[in-house]
């Protein structure tokens, strides 16, 4: 009885402090600092604290649970701190895309968006002194939220100031390459090649990755002076990962994309007819009148690219934090687990996903087995 109190106690005052991050400033260790900090937030009841803070996290987990089966799915073996950290940086590429592939808006009305989730961003990492200089201490930005409330949507601005309360520790250079990346959707700026594709890759997702290692790293207790100087090897290691993962992503929603926006990110080089494919797949949005052949075609030149790419990105794993080590190795394998699901069906699906169970039986073996035979480097 006594050891179960204590746990539930220890859970209650550690889920204050991951929540409340600029009430409760000082990270996991173990110091008098960070052990006083846990009894003050565990006697400090939940309804004195700011409702907006929960309220804002409530609404990125509805908007995650309709928008991501594998995020879902895959963060839920990290601890409640990254999990949520995670949610947050997602939630802001998440409402941003969306607001790019808005068919109810023109793309006129899109590039002012655009430029004032660039203004934001000004705004909440101004006095940052280089592309990766982040902070120990959680503080208050100067924002001009009355701008941004009359322009956001409500799901917008609950996204916004959650991320206002954990963007100390994250550099502002992901976040300036993803909003680069939708630049190009706005503008729809065609693919021409395989430099443009992964440049452009690397932008929308490979800046997800280097976002996601610096969450990892704060959240697991390692030092944050050493993440770039030290370990930018893992910064890099992660962009190329995350990177080399949206190769697969656009091999599976060829279909998709070209029904539901309009675009294609396969590169014009790789097209057969370059006029005639390009009208099909932007301008009438039927990929399917391609034809199943020249569909796998495609995708199968995305996916050998994929793999010329891999080689150089595993060693990753190795160098992760043991706490985290099985959740990305979780959802890197998942998120492959789409080569096969397109791959075996009859018919190239609009967008594929792997199954349930077969999602269990990945996060299972990642965890117990896959994990350890890459542990011999853990920083």
């Amino acid at each position: 009885m006594i050891i179960v109190l204590a746990v539930l106690s220890y859970d209650k005052a550690r889920g204050m402090m991951e929540t409340f991050t600029m009430e409760f400033p000082e990270r996991f260790g173990f110091n008098l600092k960070f052990v006083s900090q846990l009894f003050c937030a565990f006697i400090t009841p939940e309804y004195s604290m700011p409702s907006i803070v929960v309220k804002d996290i409530t609404k990125l987990m509805r908007l995650v649970n309709s928008a991501s089966k594998i995020f879902r799915f895959s963060s839920i073996v990290f601890q409640s701190g990254i999990r949520m950290d995670l949610l947050i940086s997602y939630t802001f590429a998440r409402i941003t895309d969306d607001m790019i592939d808005d068919k109810s808006l023109h793309i006129e009305e899109k590039k002012p968006k655009l430029k004032l989730f660039i203004q934001f961003l000004d705004e909440l990492f101004a006095g940052r002194k280089s592309d990766y200089d982040v902070k120990k201490k959680p503080y208050i930005p100067k924002i001009n939220w009355p701008l941004y409330q009359s322009q956001f949507t409500d799901v917008q601005m609950s996204c916004c100031r959650a991320f206002s309360r954990i963007a100390f520790y994250l550099p502002r250079k992901p976040f300036y390459e993803l909003l680069e990346g939708y630049k190009w959707d706005v503008e729809r700026r065609l693919i021409r090649n395989e430099k443009d594709l992964m440049e452009y890759c690397n932008y929308v997702a490979g800046s997800s990755g280097a976002i996601s290692i610096f969450t990892f790293m704060y959240r697991s207790d390692n030092g944050m002076n050493d993440i770039v100087e030290k370990y930018d090897n893992i910064v890099e290691k992660s962009q190329q990962l995350a990177r080399d993962l949206q190769l697969v992503n656009i091999a599976r929603d060829i279909i998709y994309d070209s029904v539901t926006v309009g675009r294609t990110y396969i590169p014009t080089s790789f097209l057969d007819d370059e006029e005639t494919e390009l009208k099909v797949l932007c301008d009438k949005k039927d990929a399917r009148s391609l034809g199943e052949n020249k569909i796998r075609k495609y995708s199968s030149r995305l996916i050998q690219l994929y793999y010329k790419y891999q080689p150089e990105t595993l060693d990753l794993f190795k160098w992760l934090p043991h706490d985290v080590r099985g959740g990305v190795i979780a959802f890197y394998y998942i998120y492959l687990g789409h080569i096969a699901a397109f791959r075996s069906s009859s018919t190239y699906p609009t967008k594929a996903s792997v199954s349930k169970w077969k999602k269990y039986a990945i996060l299972l073996k990642s965890i117990y087995i896959t994990t350890f035979k890459n542990i011999q480097y853990t920083v």
